[in-house]
């Protein structure tokens, strides 16, 4: 009668510990270290594939060993169910997008934005009339950031999802490297920083470009089950790059103003709203509401410079300008800038322990494209 010393690696303890003994065998193997293969005993010749003199022979079941399976020495005392089920269990992100045009849900996100329809579909508003419905200077990428927990079954070997997480998830965003940090702060020259002290500080650099972006490339609040959930959103949009007022004459900015006329409401003639892209100055002297669904339609139809031209002729030229001074030109009239984040999200401590073992999806890329010479791209971004 043969006899055997079992024993269990930390993942079979794990595996025993959650499915039982039925089913969970998948593989094991034979030692015989202790015998001296070659000699007769009793008339005995024994044959256990090819015959060594001397040293460890091993066998094994037909049975493929589990991918799972480590050499790790036993654990003293038996591991407790929460630290089995860390080992076990998972944590999946995904990018939702509940966009009726273009809905996704992906693991890993590449969005690829054409700056040059952008520009086309902007400028084509100037030949419509105007309406509350305009759109076009955001774009609106994703909803909300989706985060499951799953755990790993050793008998099916399939992984099912536990709980998800929405709501509940403290969400931000990692720039893998030197070159991503300066491409992003070139796209988005105005952000707010936190500083080794931990005190916030908003840095303006468009100053620091000769053609600087006008664009804001911002992960923004969703309010989820009642929660605001910060950062969980995502758009790319346009804005001008000083808002004030005309006041007699001379542009001011917006405090200035305001703070002098509470002191006295009497202290200018001429009060126009006014903006300023590339040093030229766009005011809104119609007393008409040109409200729209992302602000675009006082691009389009209100705010003028003194020839009468829409501010939406300067947000798009300042938009080409950067791109074709600052991106790569990756072929002959076609200028690319790509930016890669990395998402990391937190929780409960169920949550963090399955989030700190294994981790699938979260790596973000942007890449924004414009193409001066061809024809106009057919879609404004694609998603892959």
């Amino acid at each position: 009668m043969a006899e055997f010393d079992i024993n269990i690696t930390e993942q079979g303890w794990s595996t025993l510990l959650n499915n039982g003994l039925l089913n969970s065998i998948t593989s094991f193997n034979a030692g015989d270290e202790t015998i001296i293969y070659g000699i007769e005993e009793s008339g005995v010749n024994p044959s256990f594939f090819q015959i060594p003199l001397t040293g460890n022979r091993e066998g094994t079941t037909n049975i493929p060993t589990c991918s799972f399976s480590q050499s790790k020495p036993i654990p003293i005392t038996p591991p407790v169910s929460e630290e089995i089920k860390t080992l076990d269990s998972r944590v999946k992100l995904a990018f939702i997008s509940e966009d009726c045009s273009i809905p996704f849900e992906k693991n890993n996100l590449t969005v690829r934005v054409n700056i040059d329809k952008w520009v086309a579909d902007l400028l084509a508003l100037k030949s419509t009339t105007y309406t509350r419905a305009a759109s076009g200077l955001k774009i609106h990428i994703w909803d909300h950031i989706l985060a499951y927990l799953e755990e790993y079954n050793y008998g099916t070997k399939t992984w099912s999802t536990t709980d998800t997480y929405q709501s509940n998830l403290d969400v931000s965003y990692r720039l893998p490297s030197g070159k991503d940090t300066n491409n992003y702060r070139l796209v988005n020259p105005k952000y707010m920083e936190l500083t080794k002290s931990g005190n916030k500080k908003f840095i303006d650099g468009q100053t620091s470009t000769r053609f600087s972006s006008n664009m804001i490339l911002s992960f923004n609040t969703m309010v989820i089950d009642g929660i605001d959930v910060f950062g969980t959103s995502n758009t790319l949009g346009l804005y001008p790059d000083r808002w004030g007022y005309v006041a007699d004459g001379s542009f001011l900015n917006a405090g200035e103003v305001e703070d002098k006329m509470k002191e006295n409401p009497n202290a200018y003639n001429q009060v126009y709203p006014a903006m300023i892209i590339d040093d030229k100055t766009y005011q809104l002297k119609e007393n008409k509401n040109y409200e729209s669904l992302d602000g675009v339609g006082y691009m389009v139809w209100g705010y003028k410079d003194e020839n009468n031209n829409p501010a939406i002729d300067g947000l798009t030229d300042k938009l080409k300008l950067f791109m074709k001074a600052n991106g790569e030109e990756v072929s002959t009239g076609v200028y690319r800038f790509v930016i890669n984040f990395i998402l990391d999200t937190k929780s409960g401590k169920k949550f963090n322990r399955a989030y700190q073992n294994k981790k699938v999806g979260g790596e973000l890329t942007y890449e924004l494209y414009y193409n001066e010479t061809g024809p106009v791209s057919t879609d404004l971004y694609t998603i892959s």
